[in-house]
């Protein structure tokens, strides 16, 4: 999967093609370990290792306190559930529904062009997950139209 990461990230960074890249790449469906390879290729040993590291002690327990002050919605209330259940109960898996709580932490862009149409965290969630089921280990991000 090493030889493949470039002609990866040019589907992947392609709105046309991005929606694909499992259709062509099927072995991130149920090889463990192959998106942390990627993602160690695309930020480098010492990023993705602090990253990858503090997540679970850092990162998460912060996005979860915060999103519980967030105003309720079914989106959130559902995220934040998943995001707290370490077993398999809940509809997202734990650590998925923490990375969806973050979108709903950032503010919304007010720079760009008037022209273009504003989304809500939760379609933006829709952008960043696709086809997603529950004990699938990948996912992909797609480049949002807003930027």
């Amino acid at each position: 999967m090493k030889a493949t990461f470039q002609q990866r990230q040019k589907v992947v960074q392609d709105r046309a093609t991005a929606s694909t890249v499992l259709d062509l790449f099927p072995r991130f469906l149920d090889t463990s370990g192959l998106i942390e390879q990627d993602f160690t290729m695309l930020f480098g040993e010492e990023v993705s290792g602090k990253c990858l590291a503090k997540w679970p002690t850092f990162f998460k327990p912060r996005i979860i306190a915060d999103c519980k002050n967030l105003p309720g919605s079914l989106h959130v209330d559902e995220l934040l559930l998943s995001a707290q259940q370490e077993s398999d109960d809940g509809v997202w898996d734990c650590e998925v529904a923490a990375i969806l709580l973050l979108l709903h932490l950032l503010p919304p862009t007010s720079k760009g062009k008037k022209s273009r149409v504003k989304i809500s965290a939760k379609d933006a969630a829709g952008r960043l997950v696709k086809g997603l089921l529950k004990g699938v280990f990948a996912f992909m991000v797609v480049k949002s139209d807003i930027e």
